[in-house]
């Protein structure tokens, strides 16, 4: 069984709205899937991120907190892939991630980390590739068979207290 890009995108966010409303109460969440350039969204609460008329880049899913009390507005950044990831996509996600400075940043596939990244990243202690401000990309498997995140997967090793 293979998931198509659409179901896939369907779980995650399914997944991202119940792990979020747990984790953050206080917050009124939105999800919007496949936002478009976000320097060009019209949505009010993207528009009160600083300098967002430079966010010339498009996530594939974007949650919107915004503090019930203070409105202060905060991102969350996932990417998803059905292939495995590889430096190229992880590069991306690190630019996107030094221009939001989100809450957290989630890159998920269904067949996780290419070896040699996986390697560089989770043997040899090299974060530097997903690490933004003080905070690191979370990247994970996605296991279709169990429907879940395959927690053996989560990149960085150790990083497993969010989920």
């Amino acid at each position: 069984m293979t998931l198509t890009k659409n179901e896939f995108t369907t779980k995650l966010v399914t997944w991202l709205m119940d792990n979020l409303k747990t984790k953050y109460p206080d917050y009124q969440i939105d999800i919007v899937v496949k936002p478009g350039t976000l320097s060009k969204a019209s949505d009010p609460k993207i528009k009160k991120i600083e300098n967002y008329s430079f966010l010339e880049f498009e996530p594939d899913v974007i949650a919107i907190l915004e503090h019930k009390t203070t409105k202060e507005i905060e991102l969350v950044l996932l990417n998803r892939e059905l292939k495995t990831y590889g430096v190229r996509e992880i590069g991306e996600m690190l630019c996107f991630c030094r221009l939001t400075k989100p809450k957290h940043a989630f890159m998920v596939s269904l067949r996780g980390l290419s070896p040699d990244v996986n390697k560089m990243i989770n043997h040899e202690k090299n974060h530097d590739i997903i690490t933004f401000d003080s905070k690191t990309i979370k990247i994970f498997r996605w296991d279709e068979t169990d429907d879940s995140i395959d927690k053996l997967s989560i990149t960085p090793i150790g990083s497993t207290s969010l989920f």
